[in-house]
């Protein structure tokens, strides 16, 4: 279960976002609430108290996350992100991600928008927000970016919110799809 609150992010009871925390091996509480939830050995999350309100299932909690998620979006013209962030591209020869710079992130409906010193230099890199289904990434880590044989890997500065910067990339594809087919 520790891990978890990267990305079940979105407390089901109080609604706040990243509060959730892992206690022990196999206990997660939102910090802001008190709901809490423990893992049985088959990881089936249980209510430790008769008031807390839990998904017996992770995936069931993950539904319930991206579908605030989409409603968030959907229902906010002026969606977006910003937070600081360190870059690093993939140095092909060495076969390793270097690091290049530190950048302001700022995602909305139509871009995501890197700008900041980038090996030595300012830039202001755009791209469109609906070119990417998704993107590689792994939970309060970082995401990446891939473009051409350019792959730009994103720490955030505050990483518990890598996946809702990735699952809102998802959400933002899935509404122009939507509006694309009507």
């Amino acid at each position: 279960i520790v891990g978890l609150e990267s990305v079940l992010y979105k407390c089901p009871k109080c609604g706040e976002e990243f509060k959730i925390q892992s206690k022990d091996k196999n206990v997660i509480v939102c910090s802001n609430c008190g709901n809490s939830c423990k893992a049985d050995k088959y990881g089936f999350l249980n209510k430790i108290n008769e008031d807390d309100i839990i998904y017996s299932l992770p995936s069931e909690w993950s539904t319930y996350i991206q579908e605030e998620l989409f409603k968030e979006i959907s229902n906010n013209d002026d969606y977006s992100l910003k937070e600081d962030a360190e870059v690093f591209l993939l140095d092909i020869k060495e076969r390793k991600y270097k690091f290049a710079g530190n950048v302001t992130l700022t995602l909305d409906k139509e871009n995501i928008v890197l700008k900041g010193v980038v090996n030595g230099e300012y830039i202001e890199k755009e791209f469109t927000s609906n070119q990417f289904i998704s993107l590689p990434f792994i939970p309060n880590q970082h995401f990446e970016i891939q473009e051409g044989n350019v792959s730009w890997r994103i720490k955030l500065k505050h990483p518990l919110t890598t996946t809702k910067w990735v699952w809102s990339l998802e959400t933002l594809y899935k509404l122009k799809a939507e509006c694309k087919s009507k």
